[in-house]
């Protein structure tokens, strides 16, 4: 994905990080995070019962709401792991809510697959020549999260697996403004592993692979 990045902009690493990048995305600073939590707080509490759904138990939607509100005093500035941004559940609120697509970048399998989530209502905007700015690109690093400015036209990851069960059918439309681009991305996937060395050896069949 190297080529296809225009900019790398972090933000301050106070647990927190993951809200400073919306707010510099969405507000031009990073110092708007708790604006953001604010607005994410809000969307999950007007549309409680879709979000339960989604995050499939009551206990889940609790824990990410909980998460947006302010942590209890401390002389320590930095915030407890318990109020981190979240993906792809929190991918989903802002999503929602901004009406804008989020991605997760990730090249390391304790920060999550790459990812994207699309708004689980509304429509997509009518006119497509746009779309680059209707993306939240969020670079995921150890315990970090930083903004990641993308070139025009750049690949994105496949849709988040939710997704797809519980959006509305008018928000159904954003995906396919999108297939190409998540397709240009499987293909540097593809090439990608090829360089790791990986390997398809047939298992008896051609349906039942074994990779190594």
């Amino acid at each position: 994905m190297h080529p296809f990045i225009e900019d790398i902009i972090d933000v301050d690493g106070d647990g927190y990080c993951g809200y400073r990048v919306v707010a510099l995305h969405q507000k031009g600073t990073q110092q708007d995070f708790e604006l953001i939590r604010l607005n994410m707080e809000r969307e999950l509490r007007l549309h409680k019962e879709s979000y339960v759904e989604l995050f499939d138990t009551d206990e889940r939607y609790k824990y990410v709401t909980d998460a947006l509100f302010p942590p209890p005093r401390s002389k320590h500035a930095f915030a407890p792991k318990d109020k981190w941004f979240i993906f792809p559940d929190m991918g989903y609120v802002v999503a929602t809510h901004f009406q804008r697509v989020v991605v997760q970048l990730s090249n390391m399998e304790r920060c999550g697959a790459s990812r994207t989530c699309f708004p689980l209502r509304g429509k997509p905007p009518s006119d497509t020549s746009d779309l680059d700015s209707k993306i939240i690109c969020i670079g995921a690093l150890a315990d970090h999260f930083v903004l990641v400015r993308l070139k025009e036209g750049c690949p994105i990851p496949p849709t988040a697996h939710q997704w797809k069960n519980y959006c509305s059918e008018e928000a159904a439309t954003w995906e396919p403004m999108f297939l190409d681009r998540m397709q240009k991305f499987g293909e540097l996937l593809t090439i990608e592993r090829a360089g790791d060395g990986l390997a398809t050896i047939g298992k008896g069949s051609k349906d039942d692979p074994l990779e190594l």
